[in-house]
Protein backbone atom coordinates (compact mmCIF):
# COMPACT_ATOMS: atom_id res chain seq x y z
CA UNK A 1 0.00 0.00 0.00
CA UNK A 2 1.21 3.26 -0.68
CA UNK A 3 2.22 6.02 2.01
CA UNK A 4 -0.39 8.57 1.91
CA UNK A 5 -0.19 12.40 2.48
CA UNK A 6 -1.90 12.29 5.78
CA UNK A 7 1.37 10.21 7.24
CA UNK A 8 -1.12 7.03 6.70
CA UNK A 9 0.02 3.91 6.08
CA UNK A 10 3.41 4.97 6.37
CA UNK A 11 6.29 2.52 5.11
CA UNK A 12 10.17 3.65 6.19
CA UNK A 13 11.24 1.09 4.47
CA UNK A 14 10.99 3.51 1.29
CA UNK A 15 12.84 6.22 3.09
CA UNK A 16 15.78 7.49 1.28
CA UNK A 17 19.31 6.55 1.90
CA UNK A 18 20.52 10.16 1.25
CA UNK A 19 19.47 13.03 1.09
CA UNK A 20 20.33 15.96 -2.26
CA UNK A 21 19.23 20.22 -0.69
CA UNK A 22 20.21 22.03 -3.52
CA UNK A 23 19.16 25.59 -1.95
CA UNK A 24 20.15 27.76 0.78
CA UNK A 25 19.62 30.91 2.64
CA UNK A 26 22.70 33.55 2.36
CA UNK A 27 22.89 33.88 6.13
CA UNK A 28 24.56 31.93 8.22
CA UNK A 29 24.01 30.71 11.72
CA UNK A 30 20.73 29.99 10.97
CA UNK A 31 19.04 27.26 13.26
CA UNK A 32 15.48 26.80 11.78
CA UNK A 33 16.47 23.62 10.25
CA UNK A 34 18.50 21.77 12.75
CA UNK A 35 15.23 19.73 14.21
CA UNK A 36 14.58 18.58 10.37
CA UNK A 37 18.28 18.08 10.31
CA UNK A 38 18.26 15.87 13.28
CA UNK A 39 15.43 14.01 12.14
CA UNK A 40 17.33 12.98 8.83
CA UNK A 41 19.86 11.54 11.10
CA UNK A 42 17.31 10.00 13.62
CA UNK A 43 15.68 8.01 10.25
CA UNK A 44 19.04 6.90 8.57
CA UNK A 45 19.13 9.41 5.80
CA UNK A 46 21.99 11.41 5.05
CA UNK A 47 21.95 15.18 4.71
CA UNK A 48 23.80 16.99 1.92
CA UNK A 49 23.62 20.53 0.95
CA UNK A 50 24.77 22.84 -1.98
CA UNK A 51 27.62 25.38 0.21
CA UNK A 52 25.69 28.49 -1.72
CA UNK A 53 26.68 30.60 -4.81
CA UNK A 54 27.96 33.70 -2.46
CA UNK A 55 31.46 33.28 -3.13
CA UNK A 56 34.67 34.49 -3.49
CA UNK A 57 34.62 36.14 0.00
CA UNK A 58 35.17 34.01 3.06
CA UNK A 59 32.61 33.47 5.53
CA UNK A 60 29.75 33.14 2.67
CA UNK A 61 28.50 29.61 3.71
CA UNK A 62 24.62 30.23 4.59
CA UNK A 63 22.19 28.16 6.31
CA UNK A 64 21.77 25.08 6.62
CA UNK A 65 24.66 24.36 4.57
CA UNK A 66 26.62 25.58 7.53
CA UNK A 67 24.91 23.21 10.01
CA UNK A 68 25.55 19.99 10.93
CA UNK A 69 25.46 18.17 7.19
CA UNK A 70 27.53 17.64 4.45
CA UNK A 71 28.44 21.04 2.47
CA UNK A 72 29.91 20.72 -1.05
CA UNK A 73 31.61 23.67 -2.62
CA UNK A 74 31.96 23.77 -6.97
CA UNK A 75 34.71 23.02 -8.72
CA UNK A 76 35.40 23.55 -12.07
CA UNK A 77 37.01 20.93 -15.41
CA UNK A 78 40.64 22.11 -13.89
CA UNK A 79 39.75 20.93 -9.75
CA UNK A 80 39.62 24.97 -9.22
CA UNK A 81 37.59 26.26 -7.06
CA UNK A 82 34.70 27.90 -8.64
CA UNK A 83 34.47 31.81 -8.23
CA UNK A 84 30.91 31.82 -7.14
CA UNK A 85 31.04 29.08 -4.33
CA UNK A 86 30.35 30.46 -0.98
CA UNK A 87 32.98 29.75 1.51
CA UNK A 88 33.34 29.07 5.39
CA UNK A 89 34.26 29.65 7.96
CA UNK A 90 30.69 29.04 9.48
CA UNK A 91 29.21 31.83 11.31
CA UNK A 92 29.24 29.33 14.26
CA UNK A 93 30.57 25.91 15.17
CA UNK A 94 33.62 25.31 14.92
CA UNK A 95 33.65 22.21 12.08
CA UNK A 96 35.22 23.02 8.88
CA UNK A 97 32.77 24.24 6.11
CA UNK A 98 32.31 23.31 3.32
CA UNK A 99 33.21 19.31 4.18
CA UNK A 100 33.84 18.53 0.19
CA UNK A 101 34.23 19.85 -3.19
CA UNK A 102 32.73 18.17 -6.48
CA UNK A 103 32.30 19.84 -10.11
CA UNK A 104 29.80 22.39 -10.13
CA UNK A 105 30.57 24.49 -13.23
CA UNK A 106 29.38 24.13 -16.86
CA UNK A 107 27.34 20.71 -15.98
CA UNK A 108 25.05 19.28 -18.56
CA UNK A 109 21.99 18.57 -16.79
CA UNK A 110 18.00 18.51 -17.77
CA UNK A 111 16.44 21.30 -17.83
CA UNK A 112 13.13 22.73 -17.95
CA UNK A 113 11.88 24.01 -21.24
CA UNK A 114 11.17 20.41 -22.21
CA UNK A 115 11.00 16.67 -21.74
CA UNK A 116 13.99 16.42 -23.90
CA UNK A 117 15.32 19.71 -22.82
CA UNK A 118 19.20 19.98 -21.61
CA UNK A 119 21.69 22.96 -20.50
CA UNK A 120 24.91 23.62 -19.15
CA UNK A 121 24.56 25.21 -15.58
CA UNK A 122 27.09 26.53 -12.80
CA UNK A 123 26.10 26.57 -9.04
CA UNK A 124 26.88 24.48 -6.20
CA UNK A 125 23.39 23.09 -6.96
CA UNK A 126 25.52 20.96 -9.89
CA UNK A 127 27.93 19.97 -6.74
CA UNK A 128 25.64 18.89 -4.78
CA UNK A 129 24.51 15.92 -6.50
CA UNK A 130 27.55 14.77 -7.62
CA UNK A 131 27.97 13.86 -3.91
CA UNK A 132 24.85 12.78 -2.88
CA UNK A 133 24.58 10.21 -6.01
CA UNK A 134 28.31 9.37 -4.71
CA UNK A 135 27.46 8.43 -1.42
CA UNK A 136 24.13 6.95 -2.97
CA UNK A 137 26.46 4.35 -4.69
CA UNK A 138 29.11 4.25 -2.00
CA UNK A 139 26.09 2.76 -0.02
CA UNK A 140 24.86 0.58 -2.40
CA UNK A 141 28.70 -1.10 -2.40
CA UNK A 142 28.74 -0.82 1.31
CA UNK A 143 25.54 -1.45 2.77
CA UNK A 144 27.52 -1.30 6.37
CA UNK A 145 27.35 2.63 5.43
CA UNK A 146 23.70 2.77 5.39
CA UNK A 147 22.07 5.51 7.71
CA UNK A 148 25.41 5.99 9.18
CA UNK A 149 26.42 9.45 8.89
CA UNK A 150 29.51 9.59 10.72
CA UNK A 151 31.26 6.81 8.72
CA UNK A 152 29.61 8.12 5.32
CA UNK A 153 31.20 11.74 6.26
CA UNK A 154 34.68 10.22 7.44
CA UNK A 155 34.83 7.77 4.55
CA UNK A 156 34.37 10.50 1.73
CA UNK A 157 36.91 13.50 3.74
CA UNK A 158 39.33 11.33 4.20
CA UNK A 159 39.69 9.33 0.92
CA UNK A 160 38.71 12.95 -0.76
CA UNK A 161 41.29 14.04 -3.74
CA UNK A 162 44.30 16.79 -2.70
CA UNK A 163 46.48 16.36 -5.00
CA UNK A 164 46.29 19.22 -8.55
CA UNK A 165 42.99 20.48 -6.36
CA UNK A 166 43.05 23.90 -6.07
CA UNK A 167 41.51 27.10 -4.17
CA UNK A 168 43.20 29.88 -5.80
CA UNK A 169 45.51 30.84 -3.18
CA UNK A 170 43.03 31.97 -0.70
CA UNK A 171 43.15 32.06 3.12
CA UNK A 172 40.05 32.22 4.85
CA UNK A 173 40.25 31.51 9.14
CA UNK A 174 43.86 31.87 8.65
CA UNK A 175 44.10 28.42 7.07
CA UNK A 176 45.29 28.72 3.40
CA UNK A 177 43.74 26.60 0.83
CA UNK A 178 47.02 24.47 -0.18
CA UNK A 179 46.38 23.08 3.46
CA UNK A 180 43.32 20.30 4.06
CA UNK A 181 40.74 20.71 5.31
CA UNK A 182 40.42 24.36 4.58
CA UNK A 183 37.52 26.35 3.97
CA UNK A 184 37.20 27.02 0.42
CA UNK A 185 37.31 23.61 -0.73
CA UNK A 186 36.93 21.53 2.53
CA UNK A 187 39.06 18.09 2.62
CA UNK A 188 39.21 18.11 -1.14
CA UNK A 189 37.17 16.87 -3.65
CA UNK A 190 35.32 13.93 -3.81
CA UNK A 191 36.84 10.77 -5.08
CA UNK A 192 34.66 8.05 -5.15
CA UNK A 193 36.74 5.45 -6.33
CA UNK A 194 39.07 6.00 -3.23
CA UNK A 195 36.46 6.08 -1.25
CA UNK A 196 34.85 2.72 -2.32
CA UNK A 197 38.85 1.43 -1.86
CA UNK A 198 38.86 0.66 -5.63
CA UNK A 199 42.15 3.15 -6.51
Amino acid sequence: MLSLPDGSNSDCSKAPHVSSNSWSSSLGGQDWFDDAIAGMKAAGVIPVWSAGNNGPSCGTIGSPGDRDVIAVAATNFDDLIAGFSSRGPAVVGTDNKPEISAPGVEVLSSWNSGDTAYSYLSGTSMSCPHVSGGIALLISGNPQLDGDYEAVKKVITENAKKEAVSGGGQTCNAIPDSQFPNHVLGYGRLDLPASAGIN
